[in-house]
């Protein structure tokens, strides 16, 4: 059952679409934690493409799982790793 929209009262960008501070610290935490996946990746052999591909659907995935947590009240659980 869909529930009342939960309001996103904060901003990330200006009036003028620059980030805020707040966003300029997301978006450098974000490249600190994916910048070493990202590496590694390509040292055996990965395409840069291929690798930022997956990586944005894993983003858009998880934003997609949030939102959706909110609208209807699911209980999101992370997907596990595979066993390689």
């Amino acid at each position: 059952m869909k529930k009342e929209m939960q309001k996103f009262e904060e901003k990330m960008f200006t009036e003028s679409g620059q980030y805020t501070e707040l966003a300029s610290d997301i978006d450098a935490q974000t490249s600190r934690l994916i910048r070493p996946l990202f590496e590694g990746w390509m040292k055996v052999g990965y395409s840069p493409r291929d690798i930022a591909h997956i990586m944005l659907h894993a983003v858009m995935a998880v934003e997609l799982e949030q939102m959706m947590s909110v609208m209807y009240d699911w209980d999101v659980k992370p997907v596990e790793d595979k066993p390689a």
